[in-house]
């Protein structure tokens, strides 16, 4: 993966819920009609091996990361086809079960993130959090993965500013398109606290007859660079060019602000 200059490929799909071996069949379909000898690293929607969302019953479908044979197919892949790759998974470890993506490059795994807010915080639930931030090294680009909820809500997305994180990749579940305005504006605020382009995949539901967001990309400015709806239950590949060299960032960043809020609070901390 090159340092400033990055070819990202966000892949929109449906994913057939519980069946690894279709879904990766389906990856290398797509690998293998794209353009990946331009391409640095391909963006897959949430869990799309595992091929569902916490809606459906995964609790069977878990495997280890990264040893797990499902994660050294996608490494197999990578290596096959000279691009990193970007899926995700349900992970069972000793420690419970996590919903997890990782990136393998030609040169084998890079590293993997456990979904932060895996589900609801309020309701009990199979899945437990990740609770650490882990930044990925790609060549001398910082990555961090934030999958839906974790790219939408703030916390994550102060974890990775105080990370100096370069490029963040969202796998992410089925939105339909009357949304958009609304994560378009989430995302925006996301990439401007973190100074740091935002990439966003989503997962095209066969079931839901709306138009549905395919893709969603921010700058580090919350400027809008990519932005695609499908009325069609597909597959969908969008490519961009993006320029990791960031510009200083508005109000200081999030670290500046971090530093001024503890000056400001400190006169009332206990």
């Amino acid at each position: 993966m090159k340092t400033k200059r990055t070819t990202i490929a966000a892949v929109a799909h449906n994913c057939s819920t519980g069946d690894s071996d279709k879904n990766l069949a389906l990856m290398e379909e797509i690998l293998a009609g794209g353009e990946t000898s331009e391409t640095d690293i391909y963006v897959f929607p949430e869990l799309n091996i595992s091929g569902g969302v916490i809606k459906t019953d995964l609790v069977n479908l878990g495997e280890t990361v990264p040893d797990g044979s499902h994660v050294e197919e996608v490494c197999t892949l990578a290596k096959r086809y000279r691009t990193a790759i970007c899926a995700g998974l349900v992970e069972s470890a000793t420690d419970g079960m996590f919903l997890t993506h990782f990136i393998a490059t030609p040169d084998g795994y890079a590293g993997s993130q456990r979904k932060l807010i895996p589900q609801n915080p309020t309701k009990a639930g199979p899945f437990k959090s990740g609770q650490t931030l882990t930044p990925i090294d790609l060549d001398g680009t910082k990555v961090a993965i934030l999958a839906c909820a974790d790219f939408l809500l703030p916390e994550p997305s102060i974890a990775a500013a105080l990370e100096s994180i370069d490029l963040i990749l969202s796998p992410t579940d089925s939105f339909v398109a009357s949304m958009s305005s609304k994560l378009k504006t989430l995302q925006a605020a996301r990439a401007m606290d973190c100074n740091a382009h935002i990439i966003a995949a989503f997962h095209i539901d066969a079931q839901t007859q709306s138009e549905q967001i395919a893709v969603l990309a921010s700058d580090p400015e919350g400027r809008t660079l990519l932005h695609r709806t499908t009325p069609h239950p597909g597959t969908h590949v969008f490519r961009l060019n993006v320029d990791l060299q960031r510009t200083p960032p508005r109000w200081g960043g999030l670290p500046a602000r971090v530093q001024l809020l503890e000056k400001m609070l400190r006169p009332y901390s206990c």
